[in-house]
């Protein structure tokens, strides 16, 4: 007979005020599982490659792993950000486990794109979300005048 995971990270919300986790180690547990699921690190994709062997065309799994966000997470609960972050953020028992995912999250990204994982081209909009900029404000400050002159005499 197989073995039945404990499910009791999905108790109803109306019973639990609107949580989906008793307690933050519940919160850890399943935060586990997304990392090592399909979903996430462990997600494959079908690739068509010819058989070196058989000069056959086949379809192969191979391994693509999606970098870990709290959205997804929050998918793979069933629940959403914003209410991840409305009822856990600010308690107090959930506050450190919050935290500690967001640091996962932020550090496996930094790390697929250092290890050319995530197209560098996606970098600047992907680490926005974690408080990364690109560009840096300057403000000029002195008594250079500008003056645009018109250079066709009318």
């Amino acid at each position: 007979m197989p073995k039945v995971k404990n499910v009791k990270l999905y108790v109803a919300p109306d019973k639990n005020h609107g949580k989906v986790w008793i307690d933050a180690e519940d919160m850890a547990e399943r935060f586990d599982e997304y990392l090592h699921s399909d979903k996430c690190m462990n997600h494959m994709k079908k690739k068509t490659i010819i058989d070196d062997e058989t000069y056959q065309v086949v379809v192969v799994d191979v391994p693509a792993p999606r970098s870990p966000t709290i959205k997804g997470f929050c998918l793979y609960c069933g629940t959403s950000s914003p209410t991840w972050y409305q009822n856990y953020a600010e308690d107090p028992e959930f506050t450190e486990i919050v935290r500690k995912i967001t640091e996962i999250c932020e550090n496996e990204v930094r790390g697929m794109f250092e290890e050319g994982s995530i197209s560098p081209s996606l970098a600047a909009l992907w680490m926005s979300g974690y408080g990364y900029s690109t560009k840096q404000e300057q403000e000029i400050k002195g008594g250079v005048p500008v003056v645009i002159a018109d250079d066709l005499g009318e």
